[in-house]
């Protein structure tokens, strides 16, 4: 395992078992982010994020050979990345000349969630 930050220049990792290079667009008016891969290097993805776009993706614990397909069309730069970049690795990025929105955690309660229990104070109990 190793961290991969895109910014970082490495060793090319590419191998003739990648399908087709992968496919990225950026609409920089609607911020909107389409990716197409097919078995590609996801190395190779956020190299070329960083490269093209000026897309900084961290991921922490990325193995060089980690692959991913994914058919990605239209959505905003942050839904993009946890859709490409699989749940079992953490990661962080930074768009620049990008205004990112990300939807707040509104405070709602979830409806599978206990109760909060009731604490007794004993300095009022007799």
């Amino acid at each position: 395992m190793l961290g991969v930050m895109a910014g970082c220049k490495s060793p090319d990792t590419s191998s003739p078992q990648d399908v087709t290079a992968p496919r990225i667009a950026l609409n920089l008016k609607t911020d909107l982010m389409t990716i197409k891969a097919d078995n590609a290097s996801l190395l190779k993805i956020i190299k070329e994020l960083n490269e093209q776009h000026e897309i900084d993706v961290v991921v922490p614990q990325l193995s060089k050979d980690r692959k991913v397909s994914v058919n990605i069309t239209n959505m905003p730069v942050n839904e993009a990345l946890s859709q490409l970049i699989p749940h079992d690795l953490k990661y962080y990025f930074k768009a620049k000349n990008m205004e990112i929105k990300i939807p707040g955690n509104t405070g709602d309660k979830k409806a599978d969630a206990p109760p909060p229990k009731k604490i007794r104070n004993s300095a009022n109990q007799r």
